[in-house]
């Protein structure tokens, strides 16, 4: 993540990019538009779903710039709709959720390490763990 929000923060400040597509990494996303707010808007394509019996996802996209960063990953549902079979789907559901854990049990001590370690002038101690 550190990569990438370096990347990102180049493209901004130094390269002037006027728009970045960010397909993962919403916390980056969310931490530069907090930091440079007159410069970055995070926006989605908007999109409404149902859950079905059974737990599946429809999903409908409607094409629409939307305000703010949709956390929600719809690989699955492309993937249905690109017509995979349903046991494969069902594969990627499970690990997608086992991923996203993962990921939200790596965000939260992340938040900890980095609001803990923050001075009140926002210098930023680093420190290796």
């Amino acid at each position: 993540m550190a990569i990438a929000h370096a990347t990102l923060r180049q493209l901004m400040e130094n390269s002037k990019c006027k728009t970045l597509f960010v397909t993962h990494y919403a916390s980056v996303a969310k931490d530069l538009q907090r930091r440079c707010p007159q410069q970055v808007e995070n926006l989605h394509m908007g999109y409404k779903e149902d859950i079905l019996q059974g737990g599946l996802r429809d999903v409908v996209f409607l094409y629409k710039l939307t305000p703010g960063i949709t956390t929600e990953s719809f690989g699955v549902e492309c993937g249905r709709l690109a017509g995979l079979p349903e046991s494969l789907l069902q594969l990627a559901a499970s690990k997608s959720k086992s991923l996203r854990q993962s990921v939200e049990t790596r965000e939260k001590r992340n938040r900890y390490v980095i609001n803990y370690y923050i001075r009140p002038n926002d210098t930023l101690i680093y420190t290796l763990f």
